[in-house]
């Protein structure tokens, strides 16, 4: 006969142990910790303008109080600018209208800045009387300051005046380039200071002063000479080309690659608050100092997870193995970690319940969302999933590609959400122009059971207080409105796996699915002889395997994934497979039964051991000779290029 979940029964003993089983799989649920569960042009541009042709400007809403102020630099979405000698010596502003929206005090006086893509760091040099400094300050996926420090000073090479104007950072080589105020020399540097080498300055007449990286191309601006020189980096001491600025002090520079129509560089004015932009050849751009084609991966965590500890600075999360390695890449890879709308990220113990933490995005279109489920002062990453699927929709957007979103348990869920948003927009949705693939890892697909069978139980009168508690000890709260939504069969499911048509999600896009099966073995030893009393199989224990089609929504959910049911080169699902033998009549003993449980739970595909054992799971890999490999092997395998990810 068949169960209710479709795995075939073989024994007679079924029907005495089918129930003992799910209390076996209750069990384990309650001794878990944790679950991983510018003023721009008015006319249309050329298609490829001339370096050097001016592209706008942008007036910012602070001037520096000191009359001074030199450095920029571009994070991808804002302008960042400096100011000597003063506090606030830090400003972040919009590049199309010049709003700064924070400021800082990191050193009561900055010079030049250059931003760090792979780190998401942003480095600035000395302006005042922190003569020969060199700062480190890190931020947060939203942009903000979250802390700095002093990592070296230049004095023991270079000392020439109280400001310095010239730094850049090379995400390919993960160095600086440094050139102070008054100074012909470029000098190269490690990221902790130590010399690598120099140059003599590519321009003539006046002095260097702003530097910026754009892929191959180092800029070198001239301080009061109005003209931007070009070398390549291999090539330092040979001028490509230059081109003029047109009347303004070149200062800072640094390349932008979204703001315009074409790639550029801004230059800031030294003594008044205006930053001016100028084309440079297109495909030059790389932000923070990242090559061209760079791939962004951008990793969404599982429930109770904080994004923070998926960050290249303190990959102190899940995933390390797999996050290090690509971390170790910045020529090929930039790792981004997504903050859900009340991500744990956002707590703080200096007494303020989630400081900096947005108000959730209301753009969640079809997606189901429980209109009281907006709380500013709850941080625990169990938030409702559309807020964070809008968040996630509107982030990507922001993204320079190619992107591809690697996403675990209930991150799984909200990636669905956000397809699901994006799928219904269409062409009109920008992520779908920046993303081109998405892997799921353990994927909240169509829902927990766990999360569906303690919101069944927490009903039960007398049961209630326990499975409260039992819910408590294990962070899976099911009041939470995250928790809600990921049980299947929710109002969330009904919302996302139904709004598009078959197969469920945009088509233009690369698949990959990683699910576990591991199959609970009923078998009783006579000696010599065995008898199979049956199996079932539990997938990782917080997810059934379910279904694989996208739109279907299994009674009790699942985590299989393969939009259009057929391997192709660009959709793969992967098993992760493993057994485990129980002996039913252990049922009835209490040690026993508790070393089964022990055994069980020991297993690295089970969602509580998988994300810190991606090294030791291994799959069928999806290549032409389809070789035995670890996840993490196979995971890196396929963002090499996972447009073709099996072929």
């Amino acid at each position: 006969m068949k169960a209710a979940t479709g795995e075939t029964i073989r024994g007679g003993l079924w029907h005495v142990t089918r129930s003992s089983l799910f209390v076996l799989l209750a069990s384990m649920l309650l001794i878990i910790q944790g679950i991983g569960l510018v003023t721009r042009p008015t006319a249309a541009l050329a298609a490829d303008p001339s370096p050097g042709t001016p592209l706008g400007s942008v007036h910012l809403s602070v001037s520096c109080s000191s009359g001074i102020g030199v450095g920029i630099t571009f994070d991808g979405t804002n302008l960042w600018y400096s100011c000597y000698n003063q506090s606030p010596d830090l400003f972040r502003a919009s590049p199309t209208t010049g709003q700064v929206s924070a400021s800082y005090t990191i050193a009561g006086g900055l010079g030049a800045l250059a931003y760090d893509a792979a780190d998401n760091v942003i480095y600035a040099s000395y302006g005042g009387s922190n003569i020969g400094e060199v700062y480190s300050i890190q931020l947060d996926s939203h942009k903000n300051v979250v802390s700095s420090k002093a990592i070296f000073n230049t004095c023991s090479f270079s000392c020439l005046t109280s400001i310095d104007d010239g730094l850049a950072f090379d995400a390919g080589t993960h160095t600086l380039y440094f050139s102070p105020d008054t100074s012909t020399t470029v000098w190269h540097l490690s990221t902790s200071g130590t010399v690598l080498g120099s140059f003599p300055w590519a321009g003539t007449g006046c002095y260097n002063s702003g530097l910026a990286i754009g892929d191959e191309l180092l800029f070198e601006g001239a301080d009061g000479c109005t003209t931007v020189y070009v070398v390549d980096k291999a090539t330092p001491t040979k001028l490509d080309f230059s081109f003029s600025t047109g009347g303004t002090r070149d200062e800072g520079l640094t390349c932008d690659d979204s703001t315009f129509r074409q790639d550029a560089i801004w230059s800031k004015d030294a003594y008044t608050p205006v930053a001016y932009a100028f084309a440079i050849p297109s495909g030059s751009c790389g932000v923070g100092g990242k090559p061209v084609g760079t791939r962004t991966v951008e990793f969404v965590h599982g429930i109770n997870g904080n994004y923070r500890q998926f960050e290249c600075g303190n990959l102190s999360g899940s995933f390390r193995a797999v996050l290090a390695r690509l971390c170790a890449q910045p020529a090929q890879f930039t790792v981004d970690s997504f903050p859900y709308y009340q991500d744990q990220g956002y707590s703080s113990s200096s007494g303020q319940a989630c400081p900096n933490m947005p108000a959730p995005g209301t753009n969640t279109g079809i997606l189901y969302v429980d209109p009281h489920s907006i709380d500013p002062n709850v941080c625990d990453s169990k938030g409702a999933l559309a807020f964070s699927a809008a968040a996630l929709d509107a982030h990507l957007a922001k993204l320079s590609g190619p992107v591809s979103v690697v996403a675990h348990s209930m991150g799984g869920a909200i990636t669905r959400g956000w397809l699901a948003l994006a799928g219904t927009k269409g062409a009109s949705d920008p992520s779908l122009s920046k993303v081109d693939s998405v892997l799921f890892m353990q994927g909240a697909q169509a829902g927990s059971w766990a999360a569906g069978v303690g919101g069944a139980l927490n009903s039960v009168p007398i049961v209630d207080r326990i499975v409260q508690e039992a819910t408590h000890l294990a962070h899976l709260d099911a009041n939470r409105p995250g928790v809600i939504d990921v049980a299947p069969l929710s109002p969330w499911y009904k919302s996302v796996n139904t709004a598009l048509r078959y197969p469920g999600v945009p088509t233009q896009l690369a698949y990959y699915n990683f699910y576990s099966a591991l199959s609970l073995q009923l078998r009783v030893n006579f000696g010599p002889f065995t008898l199979d009393e049956g199996s079932f199989n539990a997938g990782d224990l917080v997810m059934l395997p379910g279904s694989d089609k996208p739109t279907d929504m299994p009674l009790a959910g699942g985590a299989k994934f393969l939009p259009g049911g057929v391997r192709t080169t660009n959709r793969h699902e992967f098993v992760m497979p493993d057994q485990i033998d129980i002996n039913p009549l252990d049922f009835a003993v209490p040690p026993l039964l508790a070393g089964d449980i022990q055994r069980v739970l020991a297993s690295p595909v089970t969602h509580f051991n998988f994300s810190t054992q991606t090294d030791q799971v291994m799959v069928t890999g999806c290549g032409p000779r389809s070789p035995q490999a670890s996840v993490t092997s196979e995971v890196l395998r396929i963002l090499q290029n996972p447009t073709k990810g099996c072929s």
